[in-house]
């Protein structure tokens, strides 16, 4: 999956992201739940979008 289409998806679905880290971009859901997604990576393994979704609450 493209990284800007999981984002897409992300804020289509209420979360917000919250701020940079090191190697990772951290994103909050609706319910106040932090979860991580690569910053550097231009194409996302599908297991770990999957992995994103999962903790973002979406699957």
């Amino acid at each position: 999956m493209n990284k800007s289409e999981l984002e897409r998806k992300l804020i289509e679905n209420g979360c917000k992201f919250w701020r940079h880290g090191k190697k990772h971009d951290i994103w909050m859901n609706p319910q106040g739940k932090k979860f991580q997604v690569w910053r550097h990576l231009k194409d996302i393994p599908s297991g770990t979008a999957n992995q994103i979704l999962k903790d973002a609450g979406l699957k």
